[in-house]
């Protein structure tokens, strides 16, 4: 087990696409890696693999009419296709995790200018929401399946542009009601 005070030594670099499918293979609920994938991002602690996220271009589903075709082009946006840990990282490390995400393509990739994350089945995106990621509400899965569960995903958006244009971003969203309050976990 990795010691709590361990996380905050993680790094965040791109790794390959054949070494993210091998610990998403291992470590995500789904165990596969999706078919549309352009940036595979590791978290690194003492050389040695402990995370993985995924990203795609474009918003994918309708969050372009939300949010891309008046506010940003498929081209300044990444959708996260996947986020896991190793099990041995402590309780609490993915928030930290995707923070370092978020500051590495703040770095390396200037010309994105928001990411956006869908969480589906019974989680309600606590680690998107500790990271205040903006909460957009609920969309619906194209072919459903009958069970509202898994019919169903919360969209997170998170602008990584300048301050000024995360600001105008928020303030866009704001007018327009696409931002909600977070959901609770019921209990």
């Amino acid at each position: 087990s990795i010691e709590n005070s361990a996380v905050r030594n993680v790094i965040c670099q791109a790794v390959s696409k054949p070494v993210a499918t091998s610990f998403i293979g291992k470590y995500h609920n789904l165990h596969y890696m999706p078919k549309a994938v352009s940036l595979c991002l590791g978290f690194l602690l003492d050389e040695y693999l402990v995370g993985v996220t995924t990203f795609d271009y474009g918003p994918f589903i309708n969050f372009g009419k939300i949010m891309s075709q008046s506010f940003y082009g498929n081209n300044q946006v990444l959708r996260q296709t996947r986020f896991c840990l190793a099990d041995e990282m402590p309780h609490g490390s993915e928030s930290y995790c995707l923070a370092v995400a978020v500051k590495f393509l703040q770095h390396n990739k200037p010309d994105m200018k928001l990411l956006i994350s869908y969480v589906g089945g019974l989680e309600i995106g606590t680690v998107w929401q500790a990271c205040n990621w903006l909460y957009i509400g609920l969309g619906k899965v194209r072919q459903p399946t009958g069970d509202p569960i898994w019919d169903q995903f919360h969209r997170y958006a998170m602008p990584i542009g300048t301050k000024k244009e995360r600001k105008e971003f928020a303030e866009y969203m704001k007018a327009h009601g696409k931002l909600f309050p977070y959901p609770k976990r019921n209990s």
